[in-house]
């Protein structure tokens, strides 16, 4: 399993810029995000299923690899109460949190995507 320690989300908790009042349960109630790692290959295989299965599903993909992304990922951290170890591929659709990939959390995806067909 990846795990992303968030160490640096402190120092960006200071300096959110244009994030400070985004909120992501607010805007994922209308567009599922993910936030992923390149390198991860749950997250990949995350995408894949997504791509395949829901064609033309309102997707906001968000590296975490850079400053704007890991930004973003401390908001999530925030809303859902993560804590500072957040597992990859992490998919917010509204009040729904999912972390990682495997069969269950493909489940998961699969009963709360319903919403946004």
């Amino acid at each position: 399993m990846s795990w992303i320690a968030c160490a640096a989300c402190s120092a960006i908790e200071e300096d959110f810029g244009t994030f400070g009042t985004y909120s992501i349960k607010s805007a994922s109630q209308t567009e599922i995000h993910f936030f992923h790692l390149t390198t991860c290959p749950r997250s990949n295989s995350a995408k894949s299923y997504i791509n395949e299965n829901y064609p033309g599903l309102k997707v906001k993909y968000i590296d975490i690899s850079d400053d704007q992304g890991e930004a973003l990922l401390n908001v999530a951290r925030k809303e859902y109460k993560l804590g500072n170890y957040i597992s990859t591929p992490l998919i917010c659709c509204g009040d729904t949190c999912i972390q990682g990939w495997d069969v269950e959390q493909q489940q998961q995806f699969d009963d709360c995507v319903q919403r946004y067909r």
